[in-house]
């Protein structure tokens, strides 16, 4: 079992399943409120921008965790993750807090807000959009524009 496994365990358990590009957005968040609160990443996943969204090594990333591939009504194919039990988790409680706010947070999107909602985030409307991005510099960027750091301590 591997923390990525978990992720997706957690996310795809509401619906049963979940899609690739939903795992995307939602990992990308995940990573982007942890380097909020506690400036670190959850996820091994290089992000940055090139026509959109970017997950770099993705591919390796999510090598083990079981997927299946449908074809949607417009012909085209669509990944899904689904959900399988787990015996063991291995995430932190901390960073089970941040999965289940990014849940919580983003439960009620259609994929269009979902997307509208990731676009918002701070590293896409940095002055300088960078094909790979640095979240924990950015988070850090972020909190001290906005104020948010009092002496080197985060949120």
């Amino acid at each position: 079992m591997n923390k990525m496994r978990s992720i997706i365990h957690l996310l795809s358990k509401e619906s049963g399943k979940v899609s690739e590009l939903k795992v995307i957005r939602l990992l990308y968040l995940i990573d982007w409120y942890s380097c909020l609160w506690r400036d670190i990443k959850i996820t091994n996943i290089n992000w940055g921008y090139r026509f959109g969204l970017k997950a770099y090594n993705l591919e390796k990333v999510l090598y083990d965790i079981p997927r299946q591939t449908d074809i949607n009504r417009y012909g085209s194919k669509v990944n899904h993750y689904f959900y399988d039990e787990i015996i063991e988790n291995e995430l932190t409680e901390d960073e089970l807090k941040v999965i289940n706010l990014v849940i919580k947070n983003t439960k009620k999107f259609y994929f269009n807000e979902l997307e509208s909602f990731v676009f918002s985030t701070y590293p896409f409307n940095e002055e300088t959009l960078c094909s790979i991005f640095n979240l924990v510099e950015s988070a850090t960027n972020y909190k001290i524009k906005n104020n948010l750091i009092y002496k080197g301590k985060g949120l």
